[in-house]
């Protein structure tokens, strides 16, 4: 019995080309934006406030359009309190922090794509609408989170930890199926 041993080196380069370059974007974005956003932007509470403000507002402003009766009023800090009266006392409902504005979410989806071997012309377009689509996503997860913490308070951490984080995940998983489609059809080019 013979054993065929073969360097890490040998096993890497009979990868696809395009696959390598994939993976080394990848890593070498992931490095860059956690260094970019560990040692300048989360200082400084960058493009968190923003993000975190923007999903909150937008979430109040859709539930005073779908439940005026319950007169939600948004109270802003470094987290973003949402509360409503909910027969007839004013009660928290929900608490928009940081980690809920989906800025990691958006980051990745813009490195997962952004990493394709492809120009960027052809990439903009799914960036973009992946990007529009985790913005409504969770300000729709928000306002419905909202709802069921008044309707069923208890279902509420279920709800909050997994039912709306496997739907946003699936999502962003439909939108880079359709892109890795068209990313396959361009390689085959």
């Amino acid at each position: 019995m013979k054993s065929h041993s073969t360097s890490p080196g040998l096993e890497w380069k009979q990868v696809p080309r395009s696959l390598r370059v994939f993976v080394t974007r990848g890593i070498f974005l992931l490095l860059a934006w956690k260094c970019l956003y560990l040692f300048l932007l989360k200082p400084l509470h960058q493009p968190d406030a923003l993000l975190t403000l923007g999903t909150a507002q937008a979430t109040t402003w859709l539930f005073k359009l779908l439940s005026p009766q319950m007169q939600p009023l948004l109270f802003t800090n470094r987290d973003m309190l949402i509360t409503a009266l909910v027969q007839g006392r004013r009660i928290n409902i929900i608490s928009i922090a940081d980690a809920c504005n989906a800025l990691e979410l958006m980051v990745l989806h813009i490195g997962f794509i952004a990493s394709a071997t492809m120009p960027s012309g052809k990439k903009f377009p799914y960036i973009l609408a992946g990007l529009l689509l985790i913005l409504f996503t969770n300000i729709t997860r928000c306002l419905a989170l909202m709802y069921v913490y008044i309707a069923f308070p208890n279902f509420f951490p279920f709800a909050h930890h997994y039912i709306f984080t496997l739907t946003i995940y699936l999502i962003i998983f439909l939108v880079w199926k359709r892109f890795i489609k068209q990313w396959i059809s361009y390689e085959a080019k």
